[in-house]
């Protein structure tokens, strides 16, 4: 399925990579509207969030972070373990970007 939405030779690249690959569809610097830059937090997401500051600047710059509760299967209540962990991410994107807005007002 992901080589539908992405092509198959992007699919292969992102498999394979040793290092983090950005994929741009479209002509991103044409549009008003927002941007999405992935980010697991680490040193290595960086560069893809400068990027895309250097491009869309912040008011159209989105930050997105997934995560997986682990071992949510073995807590009882589930929607409070959730929240906690979810609240605790969030805090954790705030500083990654605290550190960045920090750092760009150095430059």
């Amino acid at each position: 399925m992901a080589h539908v939405l992405i092509g198959s030779t992007v699919n292969a690249l992102a498999r394979t990579s040793p290092v983090p690959l950005l994929v741009v569809k479209k002509r991103v610097l044409e549009t008003e509207g927002r941007a999405a830059v992935p980010t697991d937090l680490s040193d290595s997401s960086k560069p893809a969030l400068m990027v895309g500051l250097r491009w869309f600047g912040f008011r159209r710059l989105e930050l997105f972070h997934a995560f997986d509760p682990p071992y949510r299967g073995l807590v009882d209540v589930k929607a409070a373990y959730d929240t906690q962990f979810e609240e605790s991410a969030v805090e954790k994107c705030r500083a990654f970007v605290r550190a960045w807005q920090a750092r760009m007002l150095c430059l």
